[in-house]
């Protein structure tokens, strides 16, 4: 009986002299047959993005055979996906750049991933590499980490929201298959001659029912421009002059998520038809929900 550690057929000297492939391969996780393709899952919100993918497969006849393809995103934070055929063997290695577009950190998510088949009916087989590119950071293939659409510290942004008709509040909706931690929000109000006291509150409802309310410290009168802000850690006493014109802050409570379809808006209590909402801001980090 032979040996569990040599071939059970006897040894020749092209055997003796034969490469070993498992010396050569180097991470040979991911083999792919005739059969086999890659699919690269994209999702973007940065306009004009281009991704490159480029890579090598060691061949059967142990030479390396590059590959290069290009995939555009839509910019609707949409999936979009591409599968592409590449050479019989062993993945020796992949990268995925920008060549175009200038994607900050939290706006364009990649997964690369090995599919049988390359038609809309693919069987998606595994995860090779996952994560955020930008325009100077990119994603790769042995070495680089995995990630989830949700992790990192997200995309940190100023939303800026038109201002609404006067005597009415004004609503921004989270976008689809997005999500937001709201950091800060801002916005000036300057209400009329007609003499009521107002009661601004900002709040966060999921498209119909609050999920969080802040409102402000205190009634603002008639004749005035006042800047109300909202903020993580804000608050404390108010100042004495607010009602010659300043600015009022209120509390917002800390990792406030926001899932794509919620909504962040104000509430005026005693609004006047005079009154008007303008200069509005809020500050707030996105992810992609590309899961």
């Amino acid at each position: 009986m032979p040996l569990l550690d040599q071939p059970p057929w006897p040894a020749s000297p092209e055997f003796a002299r034969a490469p070993r492939i498992n010396a050569l391969q180097g991470p040979a996780q991911y083999l792919f047959t005739g059969e086999d393709a890659l699919q690269i899952d994209s999702f973007d919100s940065a306009a004009g993005v281009t991704l490159t993918i480029a890579g090598a497969m060691l061949g059967t006849d142990l030479q390396l055979l590059p590959f290069s393809f290009t995939v555009t995103p839509t910019t609707n934070r949409v999936v979009t996906t591409v599968r592409v055929g590449v050479d019989s063997g062993w993945l020796e290695h992949i990268r995925i750049i920008v060549t175009a577009g200038a994607p900050l950190l939290g706006q364009t998510f990649v997964f690369v991933r090995i599919c049988r088949g390359t038609l809309a009916n693919a069987l998606t087989l595994g995860t090779i590499a996952s994560g955020y590119v930008t325009a100077n950071t990119d994603l790769y293939w042995p070495g680089g980490t995995t990630q989830l659409p949700l992790d990192g510290e997200g995309w940190a942004q100023a939303v800026t929201i038109g201002n609404p008709a006067a005597g009415t509040d004004w609503s921004q909706t989270v976008p689809t298959n997005a999500r937001w931690e709201l950091v800060a929000a801002s916005a000036l109000l300057t209400t009329s001659a007609v003499v009521a006291n107002r009661q601004p509150r900002l709040i966060a409802d999921d498209g119909a029912t609050p999920v969080f309310e802040a409102a402000s410290p205190v009634a603002i009168t008639a004749g005035l421009a006042i800047r109300e802000s909202w903020g993580a850690g804000a608050g404390g006493p108010v100042s004495a002059d607010i009602l010659t014109g300043g600015a009022v802050s209120s509390g917002l409570p800390n990792d406030l998520y926001l899932p794509a379809g919620f909504r962040v808006r104000s509430a005026t209590g005693a609004i006047d038809v005079g009154d008007q909402w303008s200069a509005i801001r809020l500050y707030v980090r996105e992810w992609i929900e590309g899961v």
